[in-house]
């Protein structure tokens, strides 16, 4: 094998597996224009801006998330400690608690998920063959 002089910056780049190594890891990374924050995320910081209490109705107008994203998020920051709620008339009011936060893991974003490539299977049924004698 011949020897490769690295210095020059160039001549390492041209080398086949590090155009390869290049082409893997750029089509490994998402476009950031593709992240949108989490559902999680949202509702913490509406919570935490709002420095008050806020109802579900009032936190999906602020958010403009549906109502099954607003409750699901909000059960996941209760179960770690990170939102409470008061019950009052029938009525939850919830608030913020990020001091006791005990999530190991926060993901500020969320990337979509790719299409998936499989084909439904068609709801017409063949007819069975005639028995022959």
């Amino acid at each position: 094998m011949p020897h490769q002089d690295f210095t020059d910056e160039n001549s390492f780049r041209a080398t086949l597996g590090a155009q390869l190594r290049k082409a893997r890891t750029m089509t490994r990374s998402k476009p950031r224009a593709d992240r949108r924050p989490t559902w999680t995320s949202l509702i913490l910081e509406a919570l935490v801006r709002g420095d008050d209490f806020a109802t579900v109705p009032q936190l999906c107008a602020a958010t403009k998330a549906k109502l099954g994203q607003c409750t699901a998020a909000l059960h996941h920051l209760r179960a770690h400690h990170a939102a409470d709620c008061l019950a009052s008339d029938g009525q939850l009011f919830w608030y913020a608690t990020p001091g006791t936060d005990d999530r190991t893991k926060i993901v500020p974003e969320r990337a979509p998920e790719p299409a998936g490539n499989r084909t439904r299977r068609s709801r017409v049924v063949k007819a069975a063959k005639p028995l022959q004698e």
